[in-house]
C-alpha cells in the first residue's frame, strides 16, 4: 500500500501545474519505463497498472476545479 501511495503522491505532484483540458496521458505498454511527464507537449507517460490512480487523481482535481468555478 506504501508503494501505492507513494506513486499517487508522485502524479499528484507532476498533475499540479497542468492545464487539464490540454493534458494527454500516452499509456505505454513497456512497463518498465517509468511514469514521467513532458512539460513542453503537456503529455503523461504511464503503465497500465497507473492508468487507474491517474484517472482517481485526475477525476478530483476536475471536481476541484468545479467547486472553485462555481
Amino acid at each position: 500500500m506504501l508503494k501505492r501511495q507513494a506513486k499517487e503522491q508522485k502524479i499528484r505532484r507532476m498533475l499540479k501545474k497542468v492545464n487539464i483540458d490540454k493534458l494527454k496521458i500516452v499509456i505505454l505498454k513497456n512497463c518498465s519505463k517509468k511514469t514521467h511527464f513532458e512539460v513542453k507537449n503537456q503529455i503523461l507517460f504511464v503503465n497500465p497498472q497507473v492508468k487507474v490512480i491517474v484517472d482517481q487523481v485526475l477525476e478530483e482535481l476536475r471536481k476541484k476545479m468545479d467547486l472553485k468555478n462555481n
